[in-house]
């Protein structure tokens, strides 16, 4: 299958501009932090929320879009940066990211959970990714061809960084976005893993390519939060004293973001 259906598309205009679905957002009155991390998991939102001072901000999120999928949050602790949780999936990271794009924000950062397909990696390993390869349908939209998305290399290159001052120990490579987890195939895994590809998620591909095309920065940093072993299967989740620990040093992954 080729995506999209449409001879050309890339150099058609658009029907809509960013920010369409918002509601009653008057634009010059809104200011943003400059900076927006993305989670979705609700253990990160609830670690957030207790070390990183976060507020909801109820009538943002009811102007950006009128379901319930999203809540958004400013920091005491990090003035320079909002929080926003968001469902899973690249199609709504598009969405949303488009419309904060258009309220102002010029950089972001994914900090999720995400599969480890490297064989060595294990639970509560810190992932920064360089670049994505493009298995969500999301991306082929907003760029022609080309195996991968790929992260701002200098705003990646400053967390990661930032993340070793802070005593953070990580390992750097791409990811794998696919729209479809469940179809996800020893064959695949294999292959991926043998060209450097360190883990599995859904989003990437799809903020990073809105990221390029629009002209501002993305990024993202994982926590492995469980194995696609090739000896032996699926290795399940594991909250155990190795995750916990890289689990505990996200609020750090944040405030790296908000320095860069």
């Amino acid at each position: 299958m080729v995506l999209p259906k449409t001879k050309n598309k890339h150099a058609i205009s658009p029907m809509f501009s960013m920010g369409f679905l918002m509601r009653n957002v008057d634009e010059k009155n809104v200011k943003l932090p400059g900076k927006a991390l993305i989670i979705y998991a609700n253990s990160v939102e609830e670690l957030f929320v207790k070390e990183l001072g976060l507020q909801r901000i109820p009538e943002l999120e009811k102007a950006i879009v009128n379901y319930n999928t999203l809540s958004i949050y400013e920091s005491k602790a990090l003035p320079n940066l909002m929080v926003v949780r968001l469902a899973i999936g690249a199609p709504l990271t598009a969405m949303i990211s488009e419309d904060l794009i258009r309220l102002g924000v010029k950089e972001f950062l994914i900090v999720g959970e995400a599969g480890g397909i490297r064989q060595d990696l294990a639970p509560g390993n810190l992932v920064v990714c360089t670049k994505a390869v493009r298995d969500v349908g999301t991306s082929e939209h907003y760029l022609k061809g080309g195996m991968y998305a790929r992260a701002d290399k200098s705003l990646t290159k400053k967390i990661e960084v930032l993340m070793k001052k802070s005593g953070i120990p990580s390992i750097t490579g791409p990811t794998w976005s696919i729209d479809a987890p469940y179809t996800e195939t020893r064959e695949e895994v294999e292959r991926f893993s043998k060209l450097g590809v360190l883990t599995v998620e859904m989003e990437s591909a799809g903020l990073f390519a809105v990221a390029y095309k629009r002209g501002v920065k993305a990024c993202a940093v994982f926590i492995v939060s469980d194995v696609l072993r090739l000896d032996s299967g699926w290795s399940g989740f594991d909250s155990g004293e190795s995750y916990s620990k890289g689990f505990a040093m996200l609020p750090k992954v944040a405030k790296a973001f908000a320095e860069a």
